[in-house]
């Protein structure tokens, strides 16, 4: 049986990892190690774990209405629970050389090691959140709703951690699902609490205890959806690299990218009228630009990765002013809302 599944993720994988010649190779520069065999037992696991996600998100949807703590406790659950794994070595980006993460391939899509700090604020805004959830639970209605896709948010990223590993760097689309359906989840957990927030706001709700901490809330979530969107276009990369992809399909991929990256932050914001979405954005597409313009990357021309650089940078000005542009109309529509009341937007 287990020599059946080795051979059929052999194949899928041969699909998307073509055999080249060594002097067409991105690694031939010493910087790719020849690939480990794929870890079939492991895969599966994680795997399973993976689809267990939605029934079990599925079946909390109920119990939490039923139980009065149990939303609290999976707030707290769940936080703790990427806590934990992230914080297990041996991902490719805990990899350390000269006191600098050294990831063991290049792409043209990487951004300086300053972009990372945000995780700092991704964290320290989520345990805030956290635990007033856990602690004031107010407004429950919001939380209890929102908790589910929390779970399920933080559990995807938690398989990423367990997945980012040089057992899995064949398959490097693997983990990059798991950014993916880890982003989407926490857009719903944002969703939730949004929806929750204009109800609040129709019902004239206290502002301080009910209204603020829902905008409050929505600071990290905002930022950790994005930035596990960026993420999982990184992997993306990562993977074309490795995978030995054509250089003109590796330099297309980066640049739509870019694009892609700034697209979703910017739509985010004008959608949900909060402007961390395109800052978030801007923030990572502005440490691509300036990586970019070092033109360190010797597997392509100095013209390439320049423009790939005036791209990213343009990309990030304009998610930036968006960002301002969103700011202003929603503070005003908070502040003054007999001023606003009249916008479409």
């Amino acid at each position: 049986m287990k020599s059946i599944l080795a051979r059929s993720l052999s194949l899928v994988t041969a699909s998307l990892v073509p055999q080249r010649d060594d002097q067409h190779a991105i690694g031939s520069d010493g910087l790719t190690p020849s690939l480990p065999d794929i870890p079939v037992v492991r895969v599966l696991v994680i795997s399973l774990i993976a689809i267990s996600i939605p029934f079990l998100t599925k079946n909390l949807s109920v119990k939490v209405l039923e139980h009065e703590w149990l939303y609290r406790a999976v707030w707290a659950v769940a936080f703790l629970v990427n806590c934990i794994t992230v914080s297990i070595p041996g991902r490719f980006d805990t990899q350390l050389k000269d006191g600098k993460v050294e990831i063991p391939w290049r792409t043209l899509f990487e951004p300086s090691e300053w972009v990372f700090a945000i995780w700092g604020a991704i964290y320290l805004g989520e345990l805030a959140l956290t635990s007033y959830a856990a602690v004031i639970g107010q407004p429950s209605a919001a939380l209890k709703d929102s908790s589910i896709y929390w779970l399920a948010g933080n559990l995807f990223q938690s398989l990423w951690c367990l997945s980012f590993r040089p057992a899995f760097k064949k398959i490097l689309f693997f983990p990059a699902f798991f950014l993916a359906s880890g982003s989407i989840s926490l857009l719903l957990t944002f969703h939730s609490l949004h929806q929750h927030y204009h109800h609040l706001l129709d019902a004239k709700a206290s502002f301080v205890k009910e209204i603020l901490p829902i905008l409050l809330s929505c600071v990290p979530l905002a930022l950790h959806a994005t930035w596990l969107a960026g993420a999982t276009l990184l992997n993306v990369n990562g993977w074309a690299s490795v995978s030995q992809q054509p250089k003109p399909v590796q330099v297309g991929i980066s640049f739509a990218s870019a694009f892609i990256a700034a697209i979703v932050g910017i739509t985010l914001s004008v959608v949900s009228r909060n402007p961390f979405f395109a800052w978030t954005s801007a923030w990572a597409l502005t440490a691509l630009g300036e990586r970019s313009a070092k033109t360190q990357n010797k597997s392509f021309s100095d013209d390439v990765q320049q423009g790939l650089s005036t791209t990213e940078l343009a990309l990030a000005r304009i998610a930036k002013i968006v960002g301002i542009a969103v700011s202003i109309i929603s503070a005003t529509k908070i502040v003054r809302p007999d001023v606003a009341s009249h916008w479409k937007f």
